[in-house]
């Protein structure tokens, strides 16, 4: 059995934390999947979870971001 590996992107921040670059390994998952058959479209997407907002801030909500991902937004 074959077997696709794909590589761990990260690099760390300013207080040494990792901060994971997911895009760029689903990009390397999606070339690796395309290269089983090139008649195949392969698309992979990378979202962060939506965090459940509670109310009373009135404004409070969330919006989806350009990469996918979802921003908090407060009216206060």
């Amino acid at each position: 059995m074959s077997k696709i590996e794909v590589g761990i992107y990260y690099h760390e921040n300013e207080d040494g934390n990792k901060v994971y670059d997911y895009e760029e390994m689903a990009d390397e998952f999606e070339k690796e999947l395309s290269m089983l058959d090139q008649n195949v479209v392969v698309m992979v997407s990378v979202e962060d979870k939506p965090e459940r907002f509670t109310s009373g801030c009135g404004g409070m909500g969330k919006v989806e971001t350009p990469t996918g991902g979802y921003a908090k937004m407060t009216g206060c």
